[in-house]
């Protein structure tokens, strides 16, 4: 009963926090969020006072994005893609739905993503696909910023996978509803686009994850594989 009681108290730092640090949700725990969050009215002082949190997060991040000096190349990209991320966290959402990130951010059970994903209204719905294609396409137009702005791990700012995972879980619990209403196709279409853009991009970056375990174990440069540190390239180790 604590997110429940969290959320008619209002509550929304505390009900953020637990989304991000609690090990397991319960679904009607993840229920209870995501209906209350889309249903909120945005005028609300508790959703004004979170807005303007996150409008200062997203200005100190292009602060210090453009503070960093230009010859360190690596911390600039970095600095340049956590600013795009809380700048379009802020300025893409409004503010019920800035509520939704910590939630979106959990890694979704399929099973759990069914069972509540079911009992939405075809409103709740709608809302919820606009809310993942603001997302989607921000992911798939990232372009060469993408690796690096999904591997940040912003505490409670949902990456690509999150993403595709929710919009998954969505279309197949409302599938029938999304093919039958006129008013959908459009925003199905959309978000189906951007999605295969970014697993294009996302496929790249799946061949190296044999790699990545093999250095960050302190493994041997695999010689017999004909490679050398010289030769030690993405084409080389995507075995």
């Amino acid at each position: 009963a604590l997110i429940p009681a969290l959320l008619e108290e209002d509550m929304l730092d505390e009900v953020r926090q637990f989304l991000i640090h609690a090990i397991d949700v319960a679904p009607e725990d993840i229920k209870a969020v995501l209906i209350a969050h889309l249903d909120r009215d945005e005028s609300e002082p508790g959703m004004k006072k979170r807005a303007k949190e996150n409008r200062k997060a997203a200005e100190k991040a292009v602060s210090d994005a453009e503070s960093v000096p230009r010859d360190d190349k690596q911390k600039r990209t970095e600095c340049a893609a956590r600013a795009s991320l809380l700048v379009v966290a802020y300025d893409g959402f409004a503010p019920w739905a800035q509520e939704l990130h910590a939630l979106v951010a959990r890694p979704l059970d399929p099973t759990v993503g069914a069972t509540v994903l079911r009992s939405l209204s075809k409103e709740q719905c709608v809302s919820l696909l606009r809310y993942l294609l603001v997302w989607s396409k921000f992911y798939a137009n990232s372009g060469g910023l993408f690796a690096t702005v999904n591997t940040l791990s912003e505490a409670g700012i949902p990456n690509a996978h999150a993403v595709v995972s929710w919009a998954s879980a969505l279309l197949d619990a409302q599938l029938a509803m999304l093919c039958l209403a006129n008013d959908t196709s459009e925003l199905v279409g959309a978000l189906k686009q951007s999605v295969e853009a970014m697993l294009n991009m996302m496929r790249p970056l799946a061949t190296l994850r044999g790699a990545l375990r093999h250095v960050t174990e302190n493994s041997p440069l695999p010689e017999q594989h004909g490679v050398v540190s010289t030769t030690y390239t993405v084409e080389s180790v995507a075995w």
